[in-house]
């Protein structure tokens, strides 16, 4: 199957999903709305959104996620709109973490989701975003979202507050971003590729809490560092 200016492509049950980006104006570099299509294992293709700027997959429900225009559709294996959810213009990356959906956009901004249309949007802010299109979003451990960007740049944030909690950069836009076990594998599309340590994130909550209290004994107070050891009414402190 031959599909002119082939930008992405989701494994999906039974076959795949493309995007395809199409130029406007073949004097620029950056690339407009495109095509997205479901193609089966036989090759036969099947429209899902002509103008879509990104695609994704939701294993939990199994539904072909698609962004396009000011809308984010939630499409069933036999290519049923299930559901649409209001968005920004100029989304880049689409993908379901925990109860939500995470929106990524071309400035390089990120929008938590309700995955009911109607349903109250949680108002996180995300800290610390570059400047850059966002390009695969990944859930990770404990209530996290993995971020690659154009830039190069790796982060975890956090859902519940939007705090950047770990990152790391590589060369390259992130094309590949996978959890895999306890490490997260990022690799550019020029070649460049690391792995950020989750581990942390697996251990339990008390066996953590001892840890940074031991490398941590400090508090602050007015100002200045004070020693003090944990609270005695602490369920971790025994």
């Amino acid at each position: 199957l031959r599909e002119p200016g082939l930008e992405d492509v989701v494994a999906v049950p039974g076959g795949c999903v493309t995007l395809a980006r199409s130029r406007p104006d073949p004097t620029r570099a950056r690339t407009g709305p495109g095509p997205a299509r479901r193609v089966d294992r036989k090759g036969a293709a099947h429209l899902l959104l002509d103008r879509a700027t990104a695609i994704g997959w939701d294993p939990q429900a199994r539904e072909i996620l698609v962004a396009g225009g000011r809308k984010v559709l939630g499409v069933g294996p036999a290519g049923e709109v299930r559901r649409s959810l209001p968005v920004d213009v100029n989304a880049t990356a689409v993908a379901r973490v925990g109860d939500h959906l995470v929106v990524g956009y071309r400035d390089g901004n990120l929008e938590l989701l309700p995955r009911s249309a109607g349903a109250s949007r949680p108002g996180v802010e995300f800290e610390r975003v570059p400047a850059s299109p966002v390009l695969r979003l990944v859930a990770g451990p404990g209530g996290t979202v993995a971020v690659g960007w154009a830039s190069g740049l790796v982060a975890l944030h956090s859902l519940d507050t939007g705090h950047r909690l770990d990152h790391v950069r590589i060369h390259g836009p992130v094309v590949h971003l996978v959890q895999h076990g306890p490490r997260l594998l990022a690799a550019s599309a020029l070649g460049d590729h690391t792995a950020l340590d989750l581990g942390l994130f697996f251990r339990p909550y008390c066996e953590l809490m001892r840890e940074v209290w031991r490398r941590s004994p400090v508090i602050w107070e007015g100002g200045l560092p004070r020693l003090q050891p944990p609270s005695a009414g602490h369920r971790c402190w025994r």
